[in-house]
Parts: structure tokens; C-alpha cells; sequence
């Protein structure tokens, strides 16, 4: 937990956490009002256009959740690359332990908060959107983070990963403008990014 407690205070400082927890709390509030606002009558997914707003929501609150994550994984995960931080986190935990320590505090721990706040705030106001949702919305995620941390590892300057990662996340708006978002091609492309993700971290050269 030593090295978990440093990761915490060196990427999101004493109120990062707290940070986060309001943040999805706003986009959970955010996502709830603007389905009521075009469908007042309902607290639930009826119908098409019921269903396409909602997705159109939920995708976008994504690319937001992503871009938060690539300021963390450029900025922060590729800083430590580039100046040699990381050198002192692999000392306390190794390559294996600390890829997997980033990995949830550069990804997993926003998509999570998110989700468990976002969760709380349709039960608190009586909206079943059921958990299908979920489940989309980690796909995107998830995928979107992979390849940010792949083109940081690779490219091992943050700025100039960061720009590259700017242009990713423009490149998913536009698969979802122009409607060939496959989400079971999503999650075999994630995990595969993962996988590659991992063993170019192991490999990494510092």
C-alpha cells in the first residue's frame, strides 16, 4: 500500500480522489438531467430515440472521462517515463506490481468512481437504464485508455504523446458520428491493447 499511497499523492495530490467523486457526480447528474429534459414523462429506455440519446450521453461522457485519464497517463505516467521518476517506482514494486498500480490509478479508478456514483444518483432519482449501459461505457473506456497508454509508451515524451492522444480521442468521435461503433470489435481490440500495453511496459527502457 506504500507504493499504491505515493501513486496517489504524486497523480491526483490530497483532494484528487475527493476530485474525482465530485466530478462523476456531476456527469452522473448531468447525464440524468438531460435524458429528463428530453423525455420528462419517463425513467426508463422505451424506445429507440429513448435509447439513442441515452447512448449519445453516455458516449461523450466517456471521451470527457477518457481525456481526464489521458492527462494522467501523458502527463503523468509519461513525465515519470521521460524524466526517470518511474525508476524509483520500479524499485519499490517491480515492473509487474507497479504496471498494474498505474494502471488503476491512471485508469481504472475514474471509470469506477463514475460508474458507482452514476449508479447511486439513477437509483436515487428512480431512472432504470438497467446495467447494459455499463458495460458500453467501459468498452469505449477502456479501449480509448489502452491506446493512450500505448502511444505514451511508445512515444515516452509527454507532450508530444499527449497531442498524438488528443487526436485519438478525435478520431473516436468521429467512428461515433459516422455510426461504426462495434462494441464486441471494441473489446477484443481492448484486451489485445492491454496485453500490449503490459508487455511494452515490462520492456521498457529507462
Amino acid at each position: 500500500m506504500g507504493l499504491m499511497s505515493l501513486l496517489f499523492k504524486h497523480r491526483l495530490g490530497d483532494y484528487g480522489l475527493t476530485s474525482i467523486l465530485e466530478f462523476s457526480a456531476i456527469l452522473g447528474i448531468a447525464s440524468a438531467l438531460s435524458y429528463n429534459l428530453a423525455y420528462p414523462s419517463t425513467r426508463s429506455i422505451n424506445g429507440y430515440g429513448e435509447s439513442f440519446l441515452f447512448n449519445v450521453i453516455i458516449y461523450f461522457i466517456t471521451i470527457i472521462l477518457s481525456l481526464i485519464a489521458l492527462k494522467n497517463i501523458s502527463l503523468g505516467t509519461g513525465q515519470d517515463i521521460f524524466d526517470e521518476t518511474i525508476i524509483t517506482f520500479m524499485q519499490l514494486k517491480g515492473r509487474k506490481k507497479l504496471f498494474f498500480y498505474i494502471y488503476f490509478v491512471d485508469v481504472l479508478l475514474l471509470g469506477i468512481s463514475f460508474i458507482l456514483v452514476t449508479e447511486l444518483i439513477f437509483y436515487l432519482g428512480s431512472f432504470n437504464f438497467g446495467v447494459i449501459w455499463i458495460f458500453k461505457f467501459l468498452d469505449v473506456y477502456l479501449l480509448v485508455c489502452n491506446l493512450y497508454l500505448f502511444v505514451t509508451l511508445l512515444i515516452k515524451k509527454p507532450f508530444r504523446s499527449f497531442l498524438v492522444n488528443i487526436f485519438v480521442a478525435f478520431v473516436f468521435i468521429g467512428f461515433y458520428i459516422e455510426n461504426i461503433i462495434n462494441y464486441s470489435i471494441f473489446a477484443l481490440f481492448l484486451f489485445i491493447l492491454f496485453i500490449s500495453d503490459y508487455e511494452i511496459f515490462q520492456r521498457l527502457s529507462v
